[in-house]
């Protein structure tokens, strides 16, 4: 058994039957974290602790729809082994039930496991970890869109996403971070929704830093993305199949990748060196330049709503976006930023989850003279992409200084060594892409 250090920090996941729940909580316990575990009866306290033997961990069964029931069990692990760092709630009464099947006392049950135990267990422990300036609450989402079959359910997880924006308001400016991870999916292993994957967001949303906090992570079948909101499938181009996320494609062997400049101005050096990419694009790899970034409309929330139809101009990118295996861009730095029409598009993309565990890359093609080398805005533009779930291709990202007087007339750079250089980042993007295809995925 791995024994406890010193101020080692520690967990407590509610709801650690089997799945997402002990993944999380082998997850933790493998970085060192003590772990308690919490569930309803014994026999799954026992099987989790089972699964967790290797490590220093607490079992403590009770009922999260009894109050105090439920504060003692929190007293007990925190008695063990101290305030925790991080709280996981991960309780939910799964049951199938339309409109009108369930009496008023069957949906107070539901919403009683479903929110009011994750308010019960949230409140109890905030004012502790509060008083060590740091902490982690996580509450597990599921369905982003409502399901008749499952309306009590539907209504707590609506739920959950609404007290995890009320926790964060009262308790992020003290230093606590406050997140949901939507489970857009049946948990199973060996599926897009293995409970071990799941788990990784637990991991990666404990450890971040606060400048770069998360407060929703959706883990969807990229294979099957629903159309882009606002737009039908008579909307979206002729090829499109709108259940399917381009990152995860199967069908053939094209990589189809679609660049973003982030400069509208005419005769653009970053527009120049994503047209030189699309003329080098080997037969493999279908390379489409972005059009019409300046006309996608201010980004404001209460236009991205549910059931609010988006501009014509956002569901047409969206629809690329959805299309695309991949993303190359290639930006210049304004006023020591990432320029507004580039991350008013990218906020576009995080409402339909576009950008969401998507193979991205970049080309920083900003000149010698420039002062920083555009560090400002590729440091940006790594912070929002992370923020929207994409996956930075680490190895595809390439600094190439370019200055104007090697764009030909064409509109491309006309360089030998710096066409190689845009042709070799393409190509190394494309690969990433067929890695994941073939199962091979980095973890770097």
């Amino acid at each position: 058994m791995m024994k406890r250090e010193a101020n080692m920090p520690g967990a407590i996941v509610i709801g650690a039957g089997p799945g997402v729940g002990t993944s999380v909580a082998q997850r933790l316990a493998r970085e060192g974290l003590t772990v308690g575990v919490i569930a309803r009866t014994e026999a799954t306290v026992d099987e989790a602790l089972s699964a967790l033997s290797d490590y220093d961990a607490l079992g403590v069964t009770a009922d999260v729809t009894d109050e105090v029931g439920l504060r003692d069990a929190l007293d007990e692990i925190v008695d063990r082994f101290g305030t925790p760092e991080l709280l996981v709630y991960n309780a939910a009464l799964i049951q199938s039930d339309a409109l009108g099947e369930l009496t008023a006392q069957q949906h107070l049950d539901a919403w009683a496991v479903n929110v009011v135990g994750a308010i019960t267990a949230a409140t109890h422990l905030a004012p502790q970890m509060m008083q060590h300036g740091t902490g982690t609450i996580i509450i597990t989402g599921g369905m982003p869109e409502p399901r008749p079959e499952a309306t009590s359910l539907s209504l707590g997880k609506a739920g959950v996403r609404a007290l995890a924006k009320l926790l964060a308001a009262a308790y992020g400016p003290a230093g606590l971070h406050v997140a949901t991870v939507t489970i857009a999916g049946t948990v199973a292993p060996g599926t897009e929704f293995d409970p071990d994957d799941i788990a990784e967001h637990y991991w990666r949303l404990y450890t971040q830093a606060p400048e770069a906090w998360e407060h929703e992570v959706i883990h969807t079948d990229l294979r099957r993305r629903p159309a882009p909101s606002g737009a039908s499938s008579a909307s979206l181009p002729p090829d499109t199949d709108e259940r399917t996320n381009g990152a995860l494609r199967q069908s053939g062997t094209t990589v189809r990748v679609l660049l973003i400049s982030g400069s509208s101005r005419d005769g653009s050096t970053n527009t120049a060196v994503l047209r030189t990419a699309a003329a080098l694009a080997p037969a493999e790899i279908e390379a489409v330049l972005l059009e019409g970034l300046g006309d996608l409309p201010l980004f404001n929330p209460d236009h991205d709503a549910e059931g609010v139809p988006v501009d014509p101009a956002v569901a047409a990118m969206r629809a690329q976006v959805a299309r695309a295996d991949a993303i190359l861009i290639c930006t210049p730095e304004y006023a020591g930023a990432l320029p507004a029409a580039i991350k008013n598009a990218l906020e576009w993309t995080i409402g339909d989850g576009g950008t969401y565990g998507k193979p991205v890359a970049w080309i920083n093609a900003s000149g010698a003279a420039a002062p920083t080398g555009a560090a400002d805005a590729h440091e940006s533009l790594a912070k929002v992409l992370a923020y929207a779930g994409a996956e930075i291709i680490g190895d595809a990202c390439s600094r190439i200084p370019i200055s104007r007087n090697l764009i030909g007339e064409a509109g491309q750079v006309s360089d030998p060594e710096i066409r190689g250089q845009i042709g070799a980042t393409l190509e190394r993007l494309a690969s990433a892409v067929k890695r994941t295809r073939t199962g091979d995925r980095r973890d770097d």
